[in-house]
């Protein structure tokens, strides 16, 4: 018996005759440092493993005795995690013995991907993003059930940052795929054409054992529930040409008919030649409303005349620039416009234009702009806070930089208002939740101007931080679910599902000879996201310590007198009211002395109040003159005393909505207008900024509700907690 440290001239294969293969291909060795890996998928049977003979000499099976010439399969038994190859050499009749270390995923999908061009196709992926490459994909569920088996009709490079242009095949990139028919290969997430494979970046402050992704989705996909598009992703086992590529992250692309399931607009947007047109004209009515430029596609066309093009869009945050089709605004955000993808002019001028007069409304005071319209009557401020609570918590520092998604269906249907999200792009590492505490993050969020501008403006929308109180309660009764403090029932447990992924990533890890082990990369970030709890929940989030939410109530008195209360959760200093002129919704007249949380109203009209409080998204290192200021004066929705209903943050969040990523239908309000910019309340002794309240409606789900009543009793019992400036 000949022993030897080279490879095994054998391949593991799906097609035998004779052989029934639970693999979705051929798969090869992977060798490193004189060890040999045989990394299997989860469908793997360990106990029959088709092995191909590669070799000149014959295969040798030790328990049957039967030998098996080159091409031939054998079904092998590769149980023992370290196990033998043996081949027969009939000249010298001796047995040469090859060690091969044996891994089987347990608990992820399969993917193969044969690319048409072999290796030098992947060298191409791997060479410049926009490269393109077709073949065939094969995927397969953990019981080895296929999922997708056909045409894969385009791969390629995926990310901005994290994409490597290395020009080799021993890269780990992230890809966009493309397939040639609609399939769901992830459970709940509806059949697409479109998906992503997401990698696992291993170094610097990444996170290597990937929970963060799915950690990450899922608490947003809880707190989103059933009335916004959520996002759907899975691990999976990576196999390229036959060889292993290590555990990804499969999710669906935030693309209509991906993780979006709005009007396909784009569909009937056609073009001929591409192009793009510039647009700055003062007397373009986007540039009019404060909107600094805008590109569309010249030659698109709308293939029906009068189409509605309200809605039926998918839009991106990006970072110093809008990439081909977007605009920026006057405020100096860059969106891109991401569906249609050749967006006629009329489409792009609607989007800019119904997104400047949101943003003015956003920095008036009293978040109405010019012409009368309110903030809330643009967005969905329950999905804005959903996303803004999740990004946060995990510490996202795209936030708001790139990967940031909003969608507007049109006009009459259930999501005509823009809306945010779903989630994308967290990869944040263990050591940041231990070192950072601050809200929104200290790398980019406070010193990138998009990523600031529009939050600070938010952060003193007193109907808002309402919204972002209640919902943080709800976070927080999902987060006790993932991290073992009560019983999981609307996410997964975070140890059984990091048990759950510890085979494939140790074959992961191995394939990319990653530092440490999983489990200790594992164990840490479970670590770092209860710190971030703690510190999240006792101190940032603390109305002991902060100024959280502002409301305005209106009561009568029993000698019919009319009194305004400022209804304030929180620590606070100061108490100012204001009466909003009747020609100029933007803009609060002061009221002497009706400086206290009550004030007797001696005339009917509009009314709102602003409270200085500590600031909870205060950072010392902000640029942002809001969040860079320990003070932040918050201002109260505007309120009627004729008992008018007016307008202030809500969203959806109904009991009957039909289940996330289905048809949509229809729902709420939307309109247009204009405001001034950098407003500051007068005689207020500082120059804060602001946030808001609301009538929000709940699931009714048990789970939830139980949170609300003791949600509740907390918000109560710590409503109006006043300390002086001079007691600290």
């Amino acid at each position: 018996m000949n022993a030897t440290n080279s490879p095994p001239p054998i391949s593991v294969t799906a097609q035998s005759e004779g052989i029934i293969s639970r693999l979705p291909g051929e798969i090869r060795l992977y060798s490193k440092s004189a060890k040999h890996y045989l990394f299997l998928p989860s469908s793997a049977d360990l106990g029959a493993v088709p092995v191909k003979y590669n070799g000149e000499l014959k295969l040798y099976d030790p328990d049957t005795g039967k030998l098996y010439s080159k091409g031939e399969v054998a079904s092998l038994n590769l149980s023992e995690e370290k196990s033998f190859i043996y081949e027969y050499d009939e000249g010298t009749d001796t047995y040469n013995r090859y060690s091969v270390i044996v891994m089987k995923s347990t608990s992820a999908a399969s993917m193969y991907v044969e690319l048409d061009g072999g290796d030098d196709a992947l060298r191409r992926i791997n060479s410049w993003k926009d490269n393109t490459e077709a073949g065939s994909l094969k995927v397969t569920e953990v019981d080895g059930k296929i999922i997708y088996d056909g045409e894969l009709t385009k791969m390629k490079g995926h990310g901005l940052t994290s994409y490597e242009a290395s020009g080799n095949t021993n890269t780990k990139n992230s890809y966009n795929i493309n397939i040639g028919k609609r399939a769901e290969l992830i459970p709940g997430a509806g059949a697409s054409k479109k998906w992503v494979l997401l990698r696992i970046r291993t170094w610097g402050n990444y996170d290597p054992a990937g929970l963060s992704y799915v950690t990450a989705f899922d608490t947003y996909n809880a707190i989103a529930g059933s009335d916004y598009y959520n996002i759907c992703a899975r691990y999976v086992d990576l196999y390229i040409n036959g060889e292993y590529r290590g555990a990804y992250i499969l999710t669906e692309r935030m693309d209509i008919n991906g993780s979006i399931r709005v009007t396909n607009l784009e569909k009937y947007t056609l073009y001929n030649n591409g192009g793009r047109s510039d647009e700055r004209s003062d007397s373009d009515p986007a540039i009019a409303a404060g909107i600094k430029s805008y590109s569309y596609c010249p030659d698109a066309y709308h293939e029906i005349e009068d189409i509605d093009i309200t809605g039926g869009y998918v839009l991106e945050i990006m970072c110093g620039h809008y990439g081909e089709y977007g605009f920026l605004t006057k405020n100096g955000m860059y969106i891109n416009v991401k569906s249609p993808a050749y967006p006629t002019k009329e489409q792009v001028q609607y989007c800019a234009l119904y997104i400047q007069q949101f943003e003015n409304a956003l920095f008036s005071l009293t978040g109405y702009n010019s012409e009368g319209k309110h903030y809330s009557e643009y967005i969905d401020t329950l999905s804005f806070a959903q996303q803004t609570l999740v990004y946060a918590f995990y510490l996202n520092w795209e936030i708001y930089r790139t990967s940031t998604y909003m969608y507007k269906d049109v006009d009459g249907s259930k999501h005509e208002k823009l809306t945010f999200g779903p989630v994308w792009d967290f990869e944040t590492g263990p050591y940041v939740f231990e070192y950072d505490k601050s809200l929104l993050g200290t790398t980019f969020s406070y010193t990138e101007h998009q990523q600031y501008t529009w939050y600070q403006r938010f952060w003193q929308k007193g109907d808002f931080m309402d919204i972002m109180v209640k919902e943080n309660e709800r976070m927080k009764n999902i987060l006790d679910q993932m991290l073992g403090k009560t019983k999981a029932v609307d996410i997964f447990d975070y140890d059984e599902y990091a048990d759950g992924v510890e085979a494939t990533q140790n074959m992961n890890w191995i394939r990319w000879q990653q530092p440490e082990s999983y489990r200790h990369w594992a164990d840490l970030m479970k670590n770092g996201l209860e710190y971030r709890y703690d510190h999240w929940y006792d101190n940032l989030w603390n109305p002991a310590k902060y100024l959280v939410s502002v409301d305005a109530k209106l009561e009568k008195t029993a000698d019919g007198k009319t009194v305004l209360k400022a209804d304030i959760l929180g620590k606070y200093y100061d108490v100012q009211w204001y009466k909003v002129s009747a020609d100029d919704m933007t803009y609060g007249q002061i009221i002497t002395k009706a400086m206290d949380e009550e004030f007797a109203v001696t005339e009917d009209g509009m009314y709102f109040c602003a409270v200085t409080g500590p600031n909870n998204a205060y950072w010392e290192g902000a640029r942002g003159s809001i969040f860079k200021s320990r003070e932040l004066i918050m201002f109260s929705p505007v309120i009627d005393t004729t008992g008018k209903t007016l307008p202030r943050a809500g969203g959806l969040m109904k009991t009957s909505a039909p289940a996330a990523n289905q048809t949509n239908e229809a729902n709420p309000d939307n309109n247009s207008s204009v405001v001034p910019d950098d407003a500051v309340i007068k005689d207020s002794g500082s120059t804060s900024e602001v946030s808001g309240s609301s009538n929000l409606p709940w699931i009714a789900v048990t789970v939830i509700i139980v949170l609300l009543s003791a949600g509740s009793a907390f918000l109560a019992a710590k409503r109006n907690i006043k300390r002086e400036k001079s007691a600290g």
